[in-house]
């Protein structure tokens, strides 16, 4: 419907069957939300560096008029761009204030420690973190407590729980149908809050401890074929062949050449790039581990980034926008899906877009190519085989490697190239 006009604002009213609509201005994600209350809001959309959506609400219209929603909207968009979250910046700034203005009265159910749990993993203020827990780590940990740890638990009083509750839970978890890896994940969230009631003296052991994770799960294992990679190749390179769209093949292809992580690639951006020196500089602030990785990038890569740069809608910094926005990254686990879709078309069994990485990591330590773990380490930004005592290393240790990785990955690429018959 293009930018709103001052004129139609509080005429605007919800689409038929729906409680409200966001009615979009067209730039810098600000949108006007009416509700069949007639209430109306500004809101701004935008997305974090590491692929978060974010909701930032500026007040009521009419108290704040177009010409300054899209003014706020403008700053927001900008911070937004800077890798600032402004919208977490202010839920932070009310669970600090929460936390200060929190009654003396310590929480006595287990729903009400997750919640002091939160508050606290939030704020990086718990005595078990140095810093703020990843949103999305606390959002799977909020998952798994609504609906796995609540029903049986919530209103408990803490002091009350004991391991043989604990077992009795496990055992009615164990035929709810979740994996055993998902069995232990909510067994060792009901750890962690439990882990936070000793900290903070609410009890004097953890009932949890020793009985939460007993699921024995399968560690992934699973390394493609040199004729399941040639596959794969050759399908992402006719994405039209296979119905996927140009920008999700390019995103997944760019993932098997540089062995990174998928989140990592589909945020990927043009100004990250050091296109002289053939080198993708990740930041800490999207990166796992919060460190800047640098990753050489063969020739491969970057013909593949070159050909993601023409496509209609890429002629902003991000390379793998999604359909929503070009600002904004493309959804990991959209691509993920359609990974999945592909593999059931190929007929590849129990394939992940992660399988690449292991692919990759196998193959370059292998007789062929003969690197060192070390090196393959240091391409896929693990901080494990370093040789000795690792964090001494890790913190004297500036190097980045880089001739290493890039030897590597050129090999690599020259490899899919082979195998592809390129």
């Amino acid at each position: 419907m293009g930018r709103l006009k001052p004129q139609q604002l509080s005429r605007l009213a919800p689409a038929r069957g729906q409680t409200r609509t966001d009615y979009p201005d067209g730039e810098n994600g600000l949108v006007l939300r009416v509700s069949d209350t007639q209430r109306r809001v500004w809101l701004v959309r935008y997305r974090t560096l590491d692929g978060h959506r974010r909701g930032f609400p500026l007040g009521p219209y009419p108290a704040i008029g177009l010409s300054e929603a899209r003014s706020r909207a403008r700053e927001i968009a900008a911070a937004a761009a800077r890798g600032d979250d402004p919208a977490g910046k202010r839920q932070r700034q009310r669970e600090d204030a929460k936390l200060a203005q929190a009654p003396g009265a310590p929480p006595r159910t287990l729903d009400e420690l997750f919640e002091a749990y939160l508050l606290a993993a939030r704020a990086g203020r718990h005595k078990m973190r140095a810093r703020p827990k990843r949103p999305n780590s606390l959002a799977l940990e909020i998952s798994r407590w609504r609906n796995h740890i609540r029903p049986w638990f919530g209103k408990r009083l803490i002091a009350e729980v004991t391991r043989s509750d604990i077992r009795r839970w496990l055992d009615a978890l164990s035929s709810s149908g979740l994996s055993p890896a998902a069995m232990n994940g909510c067994g060792a969230v009901l750890r962690l809050v439990l882990s936070y009631a000793v900290h903070t003296e609410l009890i004097d052991a953890n009932p949890a401890f020793g009985v939460a994770t007993p699921f024995e799960t399968q560690s992934r294992d699973r390394v493609l074929s040199r004729n399941e990679l040639a596959r794969i190749w050759e399908a992402l390179s006719s994405p039209q062949s296979i119905a996927m769209e140009a920008s999700t093949a390019l995103c997944l292809a760019l993932a098997m050449v540089t062995l990174q992580r998928l989140n990592d690639v589909c945020s990927i951006r043009v100004s990250e790039i050091d296109f002289e020196g053939r080198v993708w500089a990740i930041p800490g602030s999207r990166i796992k581990g919060a460190r800047l990785h640098l990753v050489p990038l063969s020739a491969l890569a970057l013909d593949l980034i070159a050909r993601a740069r023409l496509l209609p809608n890429a002629e902003g910094d991000v390379i793998f926008p999604g359909r929503a926005s070009p600002d904004r990254p493309i959804d990991r686990r959209a691509v993920t899906r359609a990974y999945s879709r592909l593999m059931e078309k190929l007929e590849i069994a129990n394939a992940s877009p992660h399988d690449n990485r292991r692919t990759g990591a196998t193959l370059l330590t292998g007789e062929g190519m003969g690197y060192p773990r070390f090196v393959v380490s240091k391409v896929l930004d693990h901080k494990s085989d370093t040789g000795g005592a690792a964090w001494i290393t890790g913190v004297y240790d500036r190097n980045d490697y880089l001739r290493e990785k890039r030897g590597a990955l050129d090999d690599w690429a020259a490899y899919l190239k082979k195998v592809a018959r390129l």
